[in-house]
């Protein structure tokens, strides 16, 4: 409807890897609108801004992207008083750090440039929606169902190597059972050397993490896509935004290193990982483990 008004729409994208699937999926969408993803790799990813974002009409951005045009408002208002709506996916991030003070401080400015924008916040594990409702000035529209139900559980471990031996064993019935898995762990390397020893093990592996190469990265998601991969040892990007559901999500790590001292993971975070586990039309339950 924004587009059908002559107005524009800004789409802010949690991580690069969404923006681009997002992208490629919604060029040639909307007709004669024109798409355009802004992402910051320009130079450092070989991904330059197909188009300035004055002759797009759907702008799917990072909000480390949003805020640069914004700290230069003068070079780019002319645009920017045309946004009409702004879809900020993934709210809860605002609780992340640097990162959401990045993305609370563009949604700020673009407010504060063009005090007409809509603002529709998505999140499906969000704890104060009425609180950050109140916030935009608008209202928290709230459904507790979800399309695949989850099974919990709980597995202890006597020591790393038992740890490990039990993360195999439940992935092996996971293959066994026709269904796809994502391990989720803490750190990279962890990542490599976990989809090593599942590899060795029998079954089709592959790491996923920010250090890998795009190509790499993207060979693996649509490994896991076609079924080629059933297993993906991935570091928590994956679970932000990306459709790469699986049958079950096993959480290896709960726990990650802050720089002086591990440090636990939220409950948030704990929640978006096993988001990924139930596969809608495929499975009747995922199960997190």
């Amino acid at each position: 409807r924004v587009l059908e008004r002559g107005r524009k729409a800004v789409y802010l994208s949690p991580i690069r890897a969404l923006a681009r699937a997002l992208a490629a999926s919604w060029s040639g969408a909307f007709g004669e609108h024109r798409v355009g993803i802004y992402t910051g790799e320009a130079g450092g990813d070989d991904l330059a801004d197909p188009i300035p974002p004055a002759e797009a009409s759907v702008l799917i951005a990072t909000p480390e992207k949003l805020d640069l045009y914004l700290r230069s408002w003068g070079e780019h208002l002319r645009w920017l008083a045309e946004v009409d709506l702004l879809v900020i996916d993934e709210l809860h991030t605002l609780g992340g750090g640097r990162r959401g003070a990045t993305l609370e401080g563009a949604v700020m400015r673009l407010r504060a440039l063009n005090p007409f924008v809509q603002c529709l916040g998505l999140s499906a594990t969000l704890g104060n929606p009425q609180e950050l409702a109140q916030w935009l000035g608008g209202r928290a529209f709230i459904d507790r169902a979800r399309l695949v139900p989850q099974r919990w559980h709980v597995v202890t471990h006597k020591s790393c190597e038992h740890m490990l031996s039990l993360l195999t064993h439940g992935v092996s019935a996971d293959v066994a059972a026709g269904g796809k898995s994502i391990v989720f762990v803490q750190a990279r390397p962890r990542a490599e050397s976990i989809a090593k020893h599942l590899a060795e093990a029998g079954m089709a592996g592959a790491a996923h993490h920010a250090g890998l190469s795009r190509a790499a990265r993207r060979a693996a998601e649509e490994g896991f896509r076609t079924g080629a991969i059933s297993v993906l040892v991935a570091t928590p990007t994956l679970a932000v935004g990306v459709n790469l559901p699986a049958r079950a999500a096993h959480i290896y790590d709960l726990q990650r290193w802050g720089g002086e001292a591990f440090e636990p993971l939220s409950t948030n975070e704990v929640w978006q990982l096993a988001g990924r586990a139930g596969r809608k039309g495929l499975d009747k339950v995922g199960d997190v483990t």
